[in-house]
């Protein structure tokens, strides 16, 4: 079982440690956002976060678990967050399934009109089916 760090605050600081300077941190405590985690570990401050809500008598079902998502929907397949609309589908329904993230900001890394639009009108939808159908 995770530790519990009792606030967000504390999470917060524990994922900054990790990834970057302490200023992070600070921002953190402040604004209720942490710094950017990769995939793999999404499941285990997940739990803290929702072993912490719990604790503070809260409903994690209620916490936005914000993700933002940086790439590009291109042709060909590179990783994750670089490939067709199906991989990002596949992504994103794997994000909210298997992480328990329920929000997506995209940060298209080029062409931010069009991909933007892509997004919207492909990606959208199809990941809206998608949890709907499981």
């Amino acid at each position: 079982m995770p530790q519990s760090y009792g606030t967000l605050s504390h999470l917060c600081a524990s994922v900054a440690q990790e990834s970057a300077p302490a200023s992070p941190a600070v921002r953190c405590e402040r604004e209720g956002s942490a710094p950017y985690v990769r995939p793999p570990r999404l499941a285990e401050l997940g739990g803290i976060l929702t072993e912490s809500a719990r604790e503070a008598g809260r409903d994690p079902d209620r916490i936005v678990r914000l993700y933002n998502v940086m790439g590009l929907i291109t042709p060909e397949s590179r990783d994750m967050f670089h490939g067709p609309a199906e991989r990002w589908v596949d992504t994103l329904t794997t994000l909210y399934s298997d992480f328990g993230m329920n929000t997506f900001v995209f940060w298209p890394s080029g062409d931010r009109e069009r991909q933007s639009r892509i997004f919207a009108e492909e990606v959208v939808p199809a990941v809206r089916e998608a949890l709907v159908s499981d």
